[in-house]
């Protein structure tokens, strides 16, 4: 009786490890669906977040500056890894370029942590939902877009090209 107890257990914590170990891996490819990506060459869709200092972040409104948009979770290992790269390209290129990270499906507070225990100081925007993301994708983060000045979307990275800060800086370079 007490052997068959101990093996409940025991077959009980290695499938939920399996599950804890597997979720990460959620964030790259989740459901079947069909990817539908908003393409290079297509305009910025219309929409505005509010930022982490409260300020509102339009992408109609350019400044005539290019912009790099991108969404994320920071429970997602791939978003962890791509939002310091994020964060020295917008170092490098300094107020030449308008950068703006929108969560998906995150709350304000779990990533003023997570940006407070990284040193980073990217702006951010949580959101609840999926509807900003879902105007540009319907699948995979992390996802990055690089927006030139008229608006139109000139290179468009998913999570399994997410691009290195000197990737991101080389695209923006005809721009800067």
């Amino acid at each position: 009786m007490h052997g068959q107890v101990l093996r409940n257990s025991l077959f009980k914590f290695v499938a939920l490890a399996l599950l804890v170990l597997m979720s990460p891996a959620a964030c790259v490819t989740e459901s079947p669906v069909a990817e539908r990506v908003i393409a290079v060459g297509e305009r910025v869709p219309e929409f505005s977040v509010i930022l982490d200092n409260g300020e509102e972040w339009a992408s109609h409104n350019s400044g005539g500056l290019p912009s790099v948009i991108a969404f994320f979770h920071t429970g997602c290992g791939d978003c962890r890894s791509e939002l310091p790269e994020l964060q020295e390209a917008c170092r490098q290129s300094g107020d030449r370029v308008r950068f703006v990270c929108i969560a998906r499906e995150e709350d304000a507070a779990d990533i003023a942590a997570w940006w407070s225990d990284n040193g980073l100081s990217l702006p951010w925007s949580a959101q609840p939902d999926r509807r900003v993301y879902n105007m540009f994708a319907n699948t995979g983060i992390p996802r990055i877009f690089i927006i030139s000045a008229d608006l139109k979307i000139v290179e468009a990275f998913g999570p399994e090209d997410a691009p290195s800060a000197t990737r991101i800086l080389n695209c923006l370079g005809k721009f800067i």
